[in-house]
């Protein structure tokens, strides 16, 4: 099961990407973009049920491409891999791969420049529990603020929410990311 979601995660991002090349000149304006956050203050929700667990930091590591796309506004695509975390109540370890388009708008302010992006997109979900278990993917979407401490580094805060089933049970985790991102 996990080769096929990997195949279509794959398959995804190539059709992103094939699709911003036909629309804009894609590889002489556009900009490759490598984060690396900790997520902070994560939940597990589950719709429905009285459930609300802590889940433990971990890193998340991603890369997007950006091309521009009027004024100070760029679009694009990523793909980000969060590292196994596990809930407090360690019932469970736990991972989602996000793969979206982004918006990013940054303002003009001199020397550091802020910006703020939006990103929405579909999850590759991945559980491991003690017993046999069904587990589903689903809608992932995040929003946050950076700032541009020079061309080629910025510093970023986000906040993301990975949708998932387990069982036809829906679940939500959601965390804050700090981050450092290295664009060239």
């Amino acid at each position: 099961m996990k080769k096929f979601n990997v195949l279509v995660l794959a398959m995804v991002f190539v059709f992103a990407i094939c699709s911003f090349a036909s629309a804009q000149n894609f590889l002489e304006d556009g900009k490759f973009a490598v984060k690396m956050g900790m997520d902070f203050n994560g939940k597990m929700t589950a719709e429905g049920e009285d459930y609300e667990e802590d889940v433990a930091s971990a890193l998340t590591l991603s890369g997007e491409y950006l091309v521009p796309y009027q004024n100070d506004i760029e679009m694009g695509v990523g793909l980000s891999y969060q590292m196994e975390r596990e809930t407090a109540d360690e019932t469970f370890k736990f991972n989602f791969t996000p793969v979206y388009g982004l918006v990013k708008m940054t303002t003009a302010m001199g020397k550091y420049s802020p910006y703020f992006v939006g990103q929405v997109g579909y999850n590759l979900f991945n559980a491991e529990f003690e017993e046999e278990i069904e587990v589903e993917n689903g809608l992932y979407y995040g929003f946050g603020a950076g700032m541009e401490v020079s061309e080629d580094l910025n510093a970023e805060v986000l906040y993301s929410v990975n949708n998932g089933k387990i069982d036809d049970v829906e679940v939500k985790y959601s965390s804050v990311r700090l981050g450092v991102c290295l664009a060239f």
